[in-house]
């Protein structure tokens, strides 16, 4: 459900690289959100590791949320 392509987003009169800086910007604020206090170990790259896969599911959602609400702040809409 989660899972297959990140969704895209678009304004018209965006250039590609403001367009870029955008989807940048508000993938690294989603990215910052606290993590679920079920994580048990983190990565080296930063990524939560769980005991069951199943308690990622709602920071993945989180993430989703936060950066969709910055996209459209921004001014852009979904495809």
């Amino acid at each position: 459900m989660l899972a297959g392509c990140a969704p895209s987003y678009t304004k018209l009169g965006v250039s590609p690289e403001e367009g870029a800086r955008d989807a940048y910007e508000c993938h690294y604020q989603s990215q910052a959100l606290p993590r679920t206090p079920q994580a048990v170990a983190v990565t080296p790259s930063g990524a939560p590791l769980y005991a069951d896969w199943s308690l990622g599911l709602g920071d993945l959602a989180l993430q989703r949320q936060m950066l969709d609400a910055c996209m459209r702040a921004r001014g852009y809409t979904r495809d």
